[in-house]
């Protein structure tokens, strides 16, 4: 029996087709990059979105 895990879409196209829809719901994400790549703004984006579109809650955690 495989369990089927709900997808939290990015809402980057070409990021949620890499990541094969977007991210397994209930999965802690590292986001890493050099300073001034928007990655604050791209998880923002995506807890908004998934918000607005399905009530989920998130959880951002800077390590600065």
């Amino acid at each position: 029996m495989e369990l089927e895990v709900p997808i939290l879409q990015t809402y980057v196209d070409g990021l949620d087709r890499v990541l094969g829809g977007g991210i397994p719901k209930g999965s802690t994400v590292l986001v890493a990059g050099t300073p001034g790549t928007m990655k604050t703004s791209l998880i923002l984006w995506m807890m908004h979105e998934n918000a607005r579109a399905h009530g989920t809650k998130s959880l951002y955690v800077s390590l600065e």
